[in-house]
This record gives C-alpha cells, structure tokens and sequence, in this order.
C-alpha cells in the first residue's frame, strides 16, 4: 500500500492504539471469485506474534471465511465512524454538496 513518508505512522505502539481504539476494520482477500472485502470487528493481541496479532469474528453465513487459511490479507483501520440519520438535517437545509444541472 503506497504511503507517502509524511503520512506513514512506523511506530508499532501508535499503530497498536490507534486498533484499540477504532476496532471495526476493512478485511480484504482474495476469494475464488475475486476480491472480497467485508467489514468485520478486530481483537489485537499485542503479546503474540512479533508486531501483534489479529483476531476476527465474521459470520458463518459471510462466505469470506471459507478461503483465508494460509492467505495474506489487507485489513484496513480508519478513524471513528459514525452515522448522521437524516433525521439531524432540517428539510429546508441547502445540500452538503453542489451537483452539476439535471443531475440529483
């Protein structure tokens, strides 16, 4: 994954919080019929394994499962996350966003 070196976080100990304190993470593999990409909660286990290791739950019924013995994924973290139910917007609130004309 490309990083440029300003944005690139080495320090294993800030890695390690930042897991901590934004557990649900993208897991991405490659299945028999492509690229699977599912969003499943992560455990880290800081003492096992030489950077730590990670400890999924995915459903029986998410067949992502069934092909990730002995393969090599990506798991993605990224910040809080959160839903604004469209409750919060007032109806008479301008959209967040400009669209070109005849497109809505």
């Amino acid at each position: 994954m490309y990083q440029p070196s300003h944005h690139r976080e080495d320090r294993l100990s800030i890695q390690h919080e930042a897991i901590d304190s934004h557990s649900f993470g993208l897991l991405i593999s490659l299945g028999a019929e492509g690229l699977l990409a599912n969003g499943v909660p992560f455990l880290l286990n800081r003492s096992e394994g030489e950077r730590g290791t990670l400890f999924a739950h995915i459903a029986r019924a998410n067949s992502q499962w069934q092909n990730l013995d002995g393969q090599s994924v990506l798991v993605v973290f990224q910040g809080p996350q959160s839903y604004i139910s469209p409750h919060f917007i007032r109806p008479s609130a301008k959209p967040a966003r400009s669209f070109p004309p005849g497109i809505t």
